[in-house]
């Protein structure tokens, strides 16, 4: 209802904000200009340390500064739905799989807790368990990682029915819109009290901005 009598563009990709004294102009990769009496730029920090959309004139120093200083952390995350619920109550399961698999599969939350659905869900945040699962997803696919998992559960639990009915690995860190999950949690707070500063009617926002919650979608709100 918020968004009802809002102009909203989709599938519209912005490479250039201008700033002047009276008005921006924000550039779009299709040539269209719109002007406006203020720019909210809400992109993830990886695309503003990738310069991926170009400030103009550019940012101030301080705010620069805090670009290239706030790091950029990569999670991926496996989302596992089940024909029928194997598993215990408690929020989180830790697996102890084989040294080969390690890096696959080692801590899941349990969202059957959440919604009720028969659904895990891995949490993958090293950099080496990253690349394996996307390298072995572009050799071989999808289906062949999800077999992978099919047979990590049924060691551990041996005596279950175990039938995959959904499987999605994310891959934030290869998107383009997003080149990274969310900024480094914690970090220096001044950094990120950088981004409160308005100049050139440029305002931001998104966990990278905020000083308390970085890294959550509560902090972005």
């Amino acid at each position: 209802p918020l968004a009802n009598k809002l102009n909203i563009k989709f599938n519209t990709k912005i490479v250039e904000i201008k700033r002047y004294a009276s008005h921006v102009e924000i550039s779009d990769s299709n040539g269209n200009i719109y002007k406006s009496k203020v720019v909210l730029v809400t992109v993830p920090l990886a695309i503003l340390k990738n310069n991926i959309i170009k400030f103009n004139p550019p940012l101030n120093e301080e705010i620069s500064n805090s670009i290239n200083k706030l790091a950029v952390f990569d999670m991926n995350k496996v989302f596992i739905e089940f024909e029928q619920k194997f598993w215990g109550d408690t929020d989180f399961i830790t697996f102890l799989p084989n040294k080969d698999d390690l890096i696959l599969c080692a801590l899941a939350i349990n969202f059957h807790k959440v919604n009720d659905k028969n659904l895990l869900i891995f949490l993958i945040s090293s950099e080496t368990s990253i690349n394996k699962i996307q390298s072995e997803i572009s050799k071989f696919g999808e289906e062949f990682v999800k077999s992978k998992y099919e047979n990590i559960l049924k060691l551990s639990y041996p005596d279950k029915n175990i039938k995959i009915t959904k499987f999605k690995v994310t891959s934030w860190n290869t998107d383009e819109f997003s080149l990274g999950s969310f900024s480094e949690i914690g970090g220096d707070s001044n950094d990120r009290a950088k981004f409160h500063i308005v100049e050139n009617r440029t305002y931001f926002a998104g966990e990278h901005t905020s000083l308390t919650y970085n890294a959550f979608v509560y902090g972005a709100f």
